[in-house]
């Protein structure tokens, strides 16, 4: 659902909604039920070079998002590389024109991060988050600069994220990160995209493995520690003309074992259900036989870690249409 609004305080008006329906009772984002979930959604006012938003989308560290028509349900290299979980945000970004072709771009906001879930884990019963039990709202902020066509062209950027955070049970903890996207067309056949980022507590926007925080021990009193964390994905495109296109990718998420192995030190007290580490791979080709139809076949290898036990390995095939109205 797109709409656009008269023009308020000098500025255009705008709206967006996404909905699809993959959620179900239990697990709104890991399983199919046919019930209405909504993925993202934004409302703003756009002047000429500024615009104020509020939103329903991935953060500000994770602007890029890889090329999939299979993986609709989350993007590709979820939870292994790529922050792309939705969390509700207000923010303003303002854009400089260094040239007729080079720009600035200044982002910053703030961010009400959610609650991991485990797949196959009970909903949790509580509905205030752990960012919103600390009161304060997480910020977040990026520059980058951009050459070329705004959608398409080069941009490179820098991005940090920080959110206090507090348990159940009144423990401390803050969650934190850097990061660097790059969007890099290499000629007019190949374009090469990437996202990394280095930070700690990120399971509420898509890293960490599905954790927070862990428990270490100072003698048998627990400490809520911000698990340390870092990933990122790649991916090259390559464009045949203007109906067929290649895309094949990589990413990881991988938290800091150390840590996961610390939290595990004496057993009676805690046990680590978060991944240890999660990779992926994937290729595909997207076929438009016109401008409405979408075509596509993919492929995609996973490798998931946990805290013992051997790599665990998985085959995705999948096949893909797509219509454009």
């Amino acid at each position: 659902f797109d709409a656009r609004g008269p023009h308020l305080f000098g500025a255009s008006s705008h709206a967006d909604a996404r909905v699809d329906f993959f959620a179900n009772g239990s697990q709104p984002s890991y399983a199919a039920a046919g019930l209405l979930r909504l993925r993202t959604a934004h409302a703003g006012l756009r002047w000429h070079n500024t615009e104020a938003s509020i939103a329903q989308d991935r953060s500000l560290l994770a602007p890029n998002i890889p090329s999939s028509l299979i993986a609709v349900s989350q993007p590709e290299f979820s939870w292994s590389g790529n922050l792309w979980t939705w969390n509700p945000q207000i923010g303003v970004s303002h854009q400089v024109g260094l040239t007729s072709t080079s720009r600035l771009i200044f982002q910053t906001g703030l961010i009400d991060t959610a609650d991991p879930l485990l797949p196959a884990a009970p909903p949790n019963p509580s509905t205030i988050s752990r960012a919103e039990r600390s009161r304060w709202p997480g910020t977040e902020a990026r520059i980058a600069a951009g050459w070329g066509d705004p959608d398409s062209g080069a941009e490179l950027g820098v991005s940090g994220y920080f959110s206090p955070h507090e348990t159940g049970s009144n423990m401390r903890f803050n969650a934190w990160a850097g990061a660097m996207d790059l969007r890099l067309p290499v000629t007019s056949h190949f374009a090469f995209t990437a996202n990394a980022y280095r930070g700690a507590a990120l399971g509420g926007l898509g890293g960490g493995g599905y954790v927070d925080y862990v428990y270490l021990y100072a003698g048998t009193r627990e400490i809520a520690h911000a698990l340390d964390d870092v990933g990122g994905w790649a991916q090259l495109k390559s464009k045949v003309g203007e109906r067929l296109e290649f895309n094949t990718g990589y990413g990881i998420d991988n938290p800091f074992a150390a840590q996961i192995h610390a939290s595990t030190s004496i057993p009676e007290y805690a046990t680590y259900y978060g991944l240890a580490r999660n990779r992926s791979a994937f290729g595909n080709v997207i076929y438009s036989p016109s401008a409405y139809l979408l075509f596509s076949l993919e492929y995609r290898r996973l490798w998931t870690n946990f805290a013992t036990g051997p790599t665990n390995t998985n085959d995705v095939i999948g096949i893909g249409a797509g219509y454009r109205f």
